[in-house]
């Protein structure tokens, strides 16, 4: 009953409510347009190429605007510059409305919202310590990464029945819809301006020194994120734990089909659906045991096991027949256990991480660092898709995901070694 009261507690913050709001509909808005939009294209063309630009251009918004967006949220007030993100996605949104027929205008519409949201998430992610007090930040951080998952499963489970069902048009709809709800709670939401060294606006002088001080401000992000010890090595580690997840789902389909023997279009039914399950149970645990573990265990724990489930699985994937039972359910079951595990571990790497990153940060250089951590994480997420694209030419495709296994258990007890090398630990202790 504690647990829950102090959930209860954190909702009860109007503004943080708000907040949340925002994120829950421009998540689910997101993973409904970049599902939607890979569909009507490979629809209306049957080209797979224009459906691997998209992933592409999604995958390079964040390397080309994410530092800038953190400049930004430290330099402006940070609630304006969520709805200046809000405001430019609705009408990107009605645009799509119009221009779905027609693939060669999608294209750059999508790449245009995937950068205009890289603005929305480091000013979003630098608020939440404004809006709640020390001793909630722990909760705060586990909605919003519950969030991200949880709207991952939902939008892309039912963007597909609903293309089917009503339609590009209605769908498209909706998303202008959730894209209203994310302005009008960032509108509700108080001015968030407690980094600005100035109360008022700033000038057209001042604006353009800002604009011309912007290459000296990322510097300065990325000296102080390479400064603390702390903070490097748990963006580090959850840079290149996104990183190998990503290409793991580069090789989905393809492992499902050829090593699983499960049609791709069950993926979402068992594979994304227990993985968001197991990270909602992964986030209500890492409240429970917030006041009992590290930071620094949590990470360390999360990322083993992450690396566990997936090693796991390939070993699976090639003994079944041999060492394991080659039937349907078998398979179904196994694969249901590990994808639960690792969205369970998820949470137990993410939460603490940007929970301590918050701490740890400045506020006038959360929007930075925020910012940084997004471009490393799509900077390294670019690098096993391009590898394993080669790779899996050459060496079986369960060897590679066995192979992705393996690094993020040796990333696990690299953790394990560098907290006690820097006797760091007494640094990340448990929340209060």
């Amino acid at each position: 009953m504690r647990k829950i009261a102090e959930y209860i507690a954190v909702l009860k913050n109007k503004e943080f409510s708000l907040l949340w709001i925002s994120q829950i509909a421009s998540e689910l808005a997101y993973q409904m347009v970049t599902f939607s939009t890979a569909v009507i294209i490979y629809q209306e063309t049957g080209n797979t190429l224009y459906v691997s630009l998209i992933v592409i251009l999604v995958s390079v918004a964040p390397i080309l605007f994410s530092t800038i967006a953190g400049f930004v949220a430290d330099g402006y007030d940070r609630r304006k510059v969520m709805i200046m993100s809000h405001s430019l996605r609705l009408l990107l949104g009605v645009g799509m409305l119009f221009f779905f027929p027609f693939p060669l205008i999608l294209l750059p519409i999508t790449f245009l919202l995937a950068s205009i949201a890289q603005f929305f998430e480091p000013a979003q992610a630098s608020s939440i310590p404004a809006l709640l007090p020390e001793n909630q930040l722990f909760i705060g951080n586990s909605f919003f990464s519950f969030t991200r998952y949880a709207m991952f499963l939902v939008g892309y489970t039912i963007a597909g029945p609903l293309l089917v069902g009503v339609g590009p048009f209605a769908i498209f709809l909706i998303i202008i819809g959730l894209y209203i709800v994310c302005l009008i709670s960032a509108w509700r939401v108080r001015p968030l301006r407690e980094h600005l060294p100035l109360d008022a606006g700033q000038s057209v002088r001042e604006f353009k020194k800002s604009i011309a001080a912007i290459p000296k401000k990322l510097k300065e992000g990325f000296v102080f994120m390479m400064q603390d010890r702390v903070v490097a090595f748990l963006m580090f580690q959850v840079s290149f734990i996104f990183a190998v997840e990503r290409g793991f789902i580069s090789l989905a389909p393809a492992f499902a089909l050829d090593w699983l023997a499960i049609d791709v279009s069950d993926i979402s039914l068992y594979l994304i659906l227990p993985t968001g399950l197991g990270t909602l149970a992964g986030t209500v645990t890492t409240n429970v045991l917030k006041h009992r573990m590290s930071r620094n265990m949590m990470v360390t724990g999360g990322t083993l096991l992450d690396g566990f489930a997936l090693v796991s699985l390939a070993v699976f994937a090639y003994g079944r027949g041999s060492f394991f039972p080659d039937t349907f359910s078998a398979t179904i079951v196994a694969i249901v256990i590990l994808a639960f595990l690792s969205g369970f571990a998820d949470p137990f790497i993410i939460v603490p991480a940007q929970t301590v990153v918050q701490e740890r940060t400045p506020k006038e250089k959360r929007g930075r660092i925020f910012g940084n951590l997004v471009l490393m994480m799509n900077l390294l997420g670019l690098i096993p898709i391009a590898t394993i694209g080669v790779l899996s030419r050459f060496v079986p495709i369960v060897s590679i995901v066995a192979g992705l296994g393996v690094l993020i258990v040796i990333v696990g007890f690299i953790g394990v070694l560098y907290w006690r090398k820097f006797r760091l630990e007494p640094e990340l202790q448990a929340g209060v």
